[in-house]
């Protein structure tokens, strides 16, 4: 996980410990994000723009290991958790791309029919 963004690595370790066991905690460390070479002049003129795609870019390994290891009630618990989290961090466009991926899970759930669980989420 990062050093520069402390706020998104807060995040992304209470999730995985609520979420996964410690095995699938060490099997998501392993995994590694490719970094895009940046100019330094950008770099300094805004940093804010590298923290945020450093925070979009772990969400979304998250939500992708997620969703291929988590049930679909669980799975869609944790997205509701992470976008929360984001609105809260001031991460909207984060937080707008997770309710995407919501939607998009809960569409085809009722497309397949697989109504119970998704309503048990949000009794």
């Amino acid at each position: 996980m990062s050093r520069q963004n402390p706020e998104s690595d807060i995040l992304i370790k209470k999730t995985l410990e609520n979420f996964f066991s410690k095995k699938e905690i060490s099997e998501f460390k392993r995994k590694k994000l490719f970094k895009i070479p940046k100019s330094k002049s950008s770099v300094r003129k805004s940093p804010d723009i590298a923290n945020h795609f450093q925070f979009y870019s772990q969400i979304d390994l998250l939500i992708t290991f997620a969703g291929s290891k988590l049930a679909k009630d669980k799975y869609l618990k944790l997205l509701g958790e992470l976008s929360f989290a984001s609105v809260n961090s001031g991460e909207f466009s984060t937080a707008i791309y997770i309710n995407e991926t919501i939607l998009h899970v809960v569409k085809r759930a009722v497309i397949s029919s697989d109504r119970t669980s998704i309503c048990t989420i949000f009794i």
